[in-house]
């Protein structure tokens, strides 16, 4: 039932490396016109450096088109064309470890996600993204050591909150967990998957009604989520306080919202018993 947080979107990395070029000529003295010259030739060795280091913005937004329009292949094959042409500009390497993942080749998507990490080791996002394909290889004390470095970097990382989380309940370690949980839902108080989520860990420690109040909320956010509204009628099934009549009745909402659509495509049999 437990759902993993949904990678937060990769900062765009291009800003922050131009600026930091730039600021190497801004910080010479111009005052005097002996170092005029000096200054301009700092300039355009820059410019230089720049041109060679970071893809023209017209390919780095066609990038980011393709990826956000689930293009895969054709994004897989201009990320990996920049990282071949720019292997020190971090938004290639990222967005070809986004797309990996996002087609389940976590084994590819390693390597990628893993410079972009390096590259950018400042950067939460990075290394919350790089924790994500190393949760999804099974590579838990490292999945771990990355979602907390992301968090160290960001506190009031929503994402890196719900996916530690997610990964110490799977480990039974249910007080952090859920402290991780609630921390997520402070941030995004709002968040359908994280109310589930909680909600799964409440209900694995016997705790039933507030796990029934996390699973409502899911409803209120997502009427339409018939796993949730399954996960509520469990919860509410091995909850002695529950009468049968409330039972049975939650058991009709379901039935009227989800079966009822389907009738018509139910296949005719033949048992002939009335």
């Amino acid at each position: 039932m437990s759902v993993s947080a949904a990678p937060a979107q990769p900062d765009d990395p291009t800003m922050a490396q131009s600026n930091a070029l730039l600021s190497v000529v801004a910080a010479e003295p111009a005052a005097l016109q002996s170092n005029n010259n000096q200054t301009k030739l700092k300039a355009r060795q820059a410019t230089k450096l720049t041109r060679k280091t970071q893809p023209p913005r017209q390919q780095i937004d066609m990038l980011v088109a393709l990826h956000s329009q689930g293009r895969f292949a054709e994004a897989q094959t201009l990320a990996r064309s920049l990282t071949i042409r720019f292997p020190q500009h971090a938004l290639g390497w990222t967005l070809l470890g986004a797309v990996l993942q996002q087609q389940g080749r976590f084994e590819e998507a390693l390597l990628p996600l893993q410079t972009a990490a390096e590259l950018l080791p400042q950067d939460a996002a990075a290394q919350g993204n790089l924790g994500l394909v190393l949760n999804a290889l099974g590579r838990l004390p490292q999945a771990e050591a990355s979602y907390r470095r992301a968090l160290a970097l960001k506190p009031a990382y929503a994402a890196a909150q719900g996916n530690l989380g997610v990964l110490l309940r799977n480990q039974g370690r249910y007080a952090e967990a859920e402290m991780r949980y609630r921390r997520a839902l402070e941030l995004k108080p709002n968040d359908a998957v994280m109310h589930g989520n909680l909600g799964t860990l409440l209900q694995d420690q016997g705790r039933l009604a507030e796990a029934e109040a996390r699973y409502r909320r899911v409803l209120e956010l997502k009427p339409d989520d018939a796993v949730v509204h399954s996960a509520l009628l469990f919860t509410l099934s091995q909850n002695e306080a529950v009468d049968a009549t409330a039972l049975f009745a939650e058991h009709c909402r379901f039935g009227a919202q989800f079966e009822a659509p389907l009738r018509s495509q139910w296949q005719p049999h033949s048992n002939s018993r009335a």
